[in-house]
C-alpha cells in the first residue's frame, strides 16, 4: 500500500482543520491541540491507466478492462497468478477496487474476460492463452485448418499474429512481439511432438 502524502487534522473543537505533511508532526499538534480531533492520513490519487495500442495479447486487454473497471491497474503478479489458478487474489482486490459497492468481485473479472475475449476485428489481437479463437479476418480459414488439424491450426494462428507484430511498430513495446515468438515456439513444438495412440 502507498505511503501518505500528509495528515489532515480535523473534527476538533477549538482548533481550525490543518494539513501537515509529516505523521510525527501530525501527532504532536493532535496531543497540543486535545480538542477532539482526529488525524485523516492523505494519499495521492492513483495515476490514471495506460491502456495498449496497436495489436495486443489477452493479457494487456485483461489487465486494461481491469484498469477501466477499478480504477487502476493490478500487479501482473496478481493476474497471472489468477489466470494460471495458482491464486484467487485478485478476486479480492476488485473487491475492494471496483467502486460500485453492489458489485462482487469474481463479476468484475469475468466482465473483464468479456472484454480481452472481444476486441476489435481485422487487426490480428492475440486470442486468449490456450483458446482457439482468433479476431484475424481469416477466422473461417483458420476454423477449417482447426477441425481436421488443431496443431497446425494453432501454428497456423500463432504464425499470423507474429505477421500482424512485425507490421505493427508499436508491438515491441507493448510486448506483443515477445509473446508472438514465445506463441510460435509452443504451436511448434506442439506440432513435433509425438502423438499419443488411443487406447
Amino acid at each position: 500500500m502507498s505511503q501518505p502524502k500528509a495528515f489532515l487534522l480535523t473534527g476538533g473543537r477549538l482548533y481550525a482543520e490543518r494539513v501537515v505533511l509529516s505523521e510525527a508532526r501530525a501527532s504532536t499538534d493532535y496531543a497540543q491541540r486535545n480538542d477532539g480531533s482526529v488525524i485523516v492520513p492523505l494519499y495521492a490519487p492513483p495515476p490514471s491507466p495506460r491502456y495498449s495500442k496497436g495489436v495486443t495479447t489477452w493479457m494487456a486487454r485483461f489487465n486494461d478492462a481491469l484498469a477501466l473497471l477499478c480504477g487502476s491497474q493490478p500487479e501482473p503478479s496478481l493476474t497471472e497468478a489468477w489466470v494460471a489458478h495458482e491464486s484467487e487474489d485478485l478476486q479480492e482486490w476488485a473487491l475492494n477496487q471496483c467502486p460500485l459497492p453492489w458489485a462482487m468481485g469474481i463479476a468484475v473479472i469475468e466482465a473483464a474476460y468479456h472484454l480481452a475475449d472481444h476486441p476489435e476485428e481485422g487487426v490480428g489481437h492475440a486470442p486468449r492463452p490456450g483458446s482457439d479463437a482468433t479476431s484475424s479476418p481469416a477466422a473461417s480459414e483458420s476454423t477449417r485448418i482447426h477441425a481436421g488439424h488443431p496443431r497446425r491450426g494453432n501454428l497456423k494462428d500463432a504464425l499470423d499474429f507474429l505477421d500482424k507484430c512485425r507490421a505493427d511498430p508499436t508491438s515491441r513495446d507493448t510486448g506483443a512481439l515477445k509473446d508472438a515468438h514465445e506463441w510460435v515456439e509452443r504451436a511448434a513444438r506442439d506440432m513435433v511432438a509425438p502423438t499419443e495412440e488411443p487406447e
